[in-house]
């Protein structure tokens, strides 16, 4: 049966970059800390501390004043969100599987889903999903200046996958498909 998800976008009017002629649609990812491996895994207590960082350094000074956050649904998402929580009050809240999962992959590469472990070839994920377009879905379902508690899946299905590191700021310009880490 397919699945439908209906959104609702605030229309963005960026500042005039004068190098470039185009409007930009600036989303921000935080990506989780460094946690533990296994299904709906959590944060551990450096991942936290990671966090904490970004969210006293660099959310004050890049994006003071976001539109919406967004949270996977795993925990080490709710755990990203909740070690930004204090920059954050008021902001609306949206959850969504498409930005990132409660399954995880081991040592050894295998998906740990909540039955047990699987090959990667038995698993489709948002990468593997040739039906998932991961840059429609960020300029189709969120505003401008919205924070995403993320990780590696969806950097990787938005082909953004080397700028991946646990407990990072990426700004992702959505207009342009291209993103940059910042911190």
């Amino acid at each position: 049966m397919p699945l439908f998800i209906t959104c609702t976008v605030r229309i963005c009017f960026p500042a005039f970059d004068k190098k470039r002629s185009h409007k930009m649609k600036k989303i921000y990812l935080v990506t989780n800390g460094i946690g533990f491996n296994g299904y709906n895994a959590y944060m551990a207590e450096h991942g936290f501390e990671q966090i904490v960082r970004i969210r006293e350094d660099l959310i004050p000074r890049i994006i003071p004043h976001p539109t919406l956050v967004g949270i996977g649904t795993g925990a080490r998402f709710e755990d990203t969100y909740n070690a930004l929580k204090p920059a954050l009050n008021g902001i609306p809240i949206m959850y969504s599987p498409f930005i990132g999962g409660p399954e995880g992959i081991d040592e050894n590469g295998l998906v740990t889903l909540h039955r047990g472990k699987v090959n990667a070839e038995r698993y489709i994920g948002l990468v593997d999903n040739p039906g998932f377009d991961a840059w429609r879905f960020l300029n189709g379902c969120f505003p401008c200046d919205t924070l995403l508690c993320s990780g590696e899946e969806l950097l990787l299905a938005l082909d953004l996958g080397k700028l991946y590191v646990p407990g990072a700021l990426i700004e992702i310009d959505a207009t342009n498909r291209v993103g940059r880490q910042i911190g």
